[in-house]
């Protein structure tokens, strides 16, 4: 009967879980931020326009890293798009699915951990809603929803299973590991956040060394070498890329935009500003109480009106773990004991991390801030806040079933105010998930993009080249754009979405020149009225139209999003200073397209053809070389954009032309997403490299050289035209797209080896039980 209830209970909770967004976003995308959350919605055409690529434009200069981590999850995504066909349903089961793995799989590892044989399931189905329920949870994960908010599932999926591969030295629960791991791979990109979780249990792990012998240990360290190898090589795909972007440095790097002395200038601060709370919100299951005040957080509020009015009844919590550190050594056996020990010191090790101000330890974690790489925990109470819940809610598991060992009367009457509190806790998950837009008083960051939107954009991706840069008025503090919602003022705010839905980049905000001189001149610009200077950064960065929102509510102009002083300036004087002609008007006049006053091309180079491929690669052709030319490619300087000549030079690609402007002509564009000949370039050697250098502080430049052409190559390169000059065919590629090939290459194999080698291990069991 217990377990036929339990069983209930779980089932009940899931469909409670799927029908949350329902009730938080009323039938809205929740959208927006830093991380737009439109691969939701619209995975398809992330995968296209952004993710299967290592060179990236969204809104910015262009600038090198390995995006390929979401490629499976966006692959499947993309099925269930088509399958499910509702954009609104597609979103909203995202919302839902790590809450509810995170639900199903807390449980297991926790039974798994302690050895439990699943008698314990009330405690455990409170443990799990204190760890997916948690205010934490909702102001760190859900509020903001991260990819990270798939750590919540992942990890005690990931480590239920490392627990059972373990015990069992079954190798399908590697395998299984694998595939979790590669799927939801975008999760385990968050490497600041992964630390966060591991950190803690590495250090607290010492515990166990301490308490186990030699063999025992030796056991476990090379299953967890075995484990954690596979899981790695499933990760390749990504991991080649993502370590390629750290070797080779270059400033339109985002790893050298991680590694810079300006990021690594701000730890001190960032953590001076920022730790200023104690331990006792976190004990209590709280968010940092006043961090929130110091920076006008809407999490103020919720301390106001509920966390503050109920603080002695989160004690419960503080009191629950009392108990079990009380009497943890009566009720527990000698292997159990040593996994609580584990648990309570990596959990005081969290609380730490997670806390900072505890005495001299604040300046041993400033300390900390000059090893190489700890800059990424500035941030702290952000990047070690769902690795402390998930170890705080393990702790609360088992101290739960010591409760009930202790007190076996009144355990139901003490699980039942412990569920209260936890649902008590989390109503306030509505009115800080779907809050208003920071500094405004009643925009909501819930919206459906609208189809006036969707449409215009259409109409850009179909009259105007995905080689153009468009400039988005207006012009915002970061590389923020705001799309109104056709029937309210709700609007989404994020990373602007037209390289998206258009396949053209724009540059949105300040932040879109953050690789480039300008960042730090934009707001003058604009607010000096410069508009030589500003129409010859926008010719030097290829934009060639002018993007006008002009249904921006007034609250949002009026927000954090716009530099006012510069806002005011981007008035009628403004476009017509820097735009041409109009070109497009959306259906209800909300947005306008209009002509730089000043063409540029993408490349430019005497007699050039080119056609665009897609992001990394361009196909060009020159005819009649004379002598050294220069070709200009008018995207971010890269040292790893490189030409490869081709043998038999023809026009055959251009089968039509979009534009020509002086003696460059675009061809229109093929898309692909590979070539299998572009693995050819790793061993291939480039040409005209030592001639490859920046132009204008923001472009690559080269020498092409047609007696460089004759003396090193034969005529098949080549040919040659009645006046002694010549015709080349070139492939301009960034190569650092192939290392995730290779690493694919690798991912594929390891999944093979291990599919292989678990049929070898299921048929010799099949062929011992005949």
């Amino acid at each position: 009967m217990k377990i036929k209830l339990l069983n209930i209970l779980n089932l009940i909770t899931c469909i409670l879980l799927l029908a949350l967004p329902y009730y938080l976003f009323a039938g809205k995308l929740f959208i927006g931020g830093d991380d737009t959350r439109l691969f939701y919605s619209y995975p398809f055409l992330f995968l296209k326009n952004v993710t299967f690529f290592t060179w990236y434009n969204v809104s910015s200069i262009g600038i090198s890293g390995s995006n390929q981590y979401l490629l499976p999850f966006l692959s499947i995504w993309s099925v269930f798009d088509i399958l499910i066909n509702n954009k609104i349903i597609l979103s909203y089961l995202a919302f839902s699915l790590p809450l509810i793995i995170g639900f199903i799989y807390f449980k297991k590892f926790v039974n798994e951990l302690f050895n439990l044989r699943n008698i314990y399931g009330f405690e455990l189905f409170l443990g799990s809603l204190f760890y997916i329920l948690s205010p934490i949870v909702i102001f760190d994960q859900l509020f903001i929803f991260l990819t990270t908010v798939w750590l919540l599932g992942v990890v005690p999926a990931v480590g239920y299973y490392y627990l059972k591969y373990l015990k069992s030295s079954n190798f399908l629960y590697v395998y299984i590991s694998m595939l979790t791991c590669f799927i939801f791979s975008f999760a385990l990109y968050s490497i600041p956040w992964i630390f966060g979780f591991m950190i803690p249990l590495m250090l607290g792990s010492l515990v166990l060394v301490l308490l186990n012998k030699r063999k025992e240990i030796l056991f476990v360290v090379k299953r967890t070498i075995i484990f954690l190898l596979f899981v790695f090589l499933s990760q390749s795909f990504w991991i080649f890329g993502f370590i390629a972007q750290y070797l080779i440095h270059n400033t339109n790097s985002f790893s050298d935009k991680v590694l810079s002395k300006d990021v690594l200038d701000t730890f001190s601060p960032t953590v001076l500003a920022t730790s200023r709370d104690y331990i006792i919100y976190p004990l209590l299951n709280l968010f940092h109480r006043q961090i929130a005040f110091d920076f006008g957080w809407k999490l103020a509020n919720d301390f106001i009106n509920l966390y503050d009015k109920t603080l002695l009844l989160d004690f419960i919590f503080i009191t629950v773990i009392t108990i079990g550190l009380l009497y943890y050594k009566k009720y527990l056996d000698k292997k159990d004991r040593g996994t609580y020990l584990f648990i309570l010191a990596s959990f005081l090790l969290s609380l730490y991390f997670f806390t900072v101000n505890i005495g001299p330890l604040k300046n041993l974690f400033l300390l900390f801030g000059k090893i190489p790489g700890f800059v990424m925990f500035r941030n702290f109470y952000d990047k070690f806040a769902p690795g402390y819940i998930f170890i705080y809610s393990i702790l609360i598991s088992i101290s739960l079933v010591l409760v009930k060992k202790k007190y076996p009367s009144k355990f139901f009457l003490i699980n039942c105010f412990i569920f209260f509190v936890i649902i008590l806790n989390f109503s306030a998950v509505k009115s800080t998930v779907n809050s208003p837009l920071w500094s405004t008083q009643n925009i909501y960051k819930t919206a459906i993009i609208p189809n006036e939107y969707l449409d215009f954009m259409d109409e850009i991706k179909n009259k105007v080249s995905s080689t153009n840069t468009i400039l988005s008025i207006p012009f915002g503090t970061s590389v923020y754009t705001v799309i109104k919602d056709a029937n309210s003022n709700n609007s989404y705010v994020g990373v602007s979405p037209v390289k998206i839905f258009s396949g053209d980049n724009d540059l949105s905000g300040d932040m879109s020149f953050s690789f480039t001189k300008e960042v730090s001149m934009m707001d003058e610009i604009f607010i000096d009225r410069k508009y030589n200077e500003l129409n010859n950064i926008l010719f030097a960065h290829n934009v060639n139209y002018v993007m006008v929102t002009k249904n921006i509510p007034t609250q949002v102009l009026k927000s954090y999003v716009f530099n006012h002083d510069a806002l005011i300036k981007q008035d009628a004087e403004f476009l017509q200073a820097i735009t041409d002609k109009k070109i497009l008007t959306s259906k209800n006049g909300s947005y306008d397209l209009y002509a730089t006053k000043k063409r540029n091309t993408l490349l430019e180079s005497q007699n050039l053809y080119f056609q665009k491929i897609n992001t990394v690669k361009y196909i060009l052709y020159i005819k009649n070389i004379k002598s050294p030319q220069e070709l200009k490619f008018n995207d971010s300087f890269h040292n790893d954009w490189k030409l490869y000549l081709q043998t038999k030079p023809n026009l055959s690609f251009c089968k039509s032309t979009i534009v020509t402007i002086a003696t460059t002509t675009e061809c229109k564009s093929v898309f692909s997403f590979f070539d299998p000949s572009e693995i050819s370039y790793i061993l291939t050697k480039p040409v005209f490299d030592s001639t490859h250098f920046l132009t204008d502080g923001v472009s690559n430049n080269w020498i092409v050289d047609p007696t460089y052409i004759k003396n090193n190559f034969d005529n098949s390169y080549y040919s040659v035209n009645k006046d002694k000059s010549i015709n080349i065919k070139l492939v301009l590629y960034f190569r650092q797209q192939l290392y995730p090939y290779f690493g694919l290459i690798i991912t594929f194999i390891s999944f093979l080896l291990a599919t292989v080698y678990l049929i070898f291990i299921v048929f010799r069991k099949n062929e011992k039980n005949k």
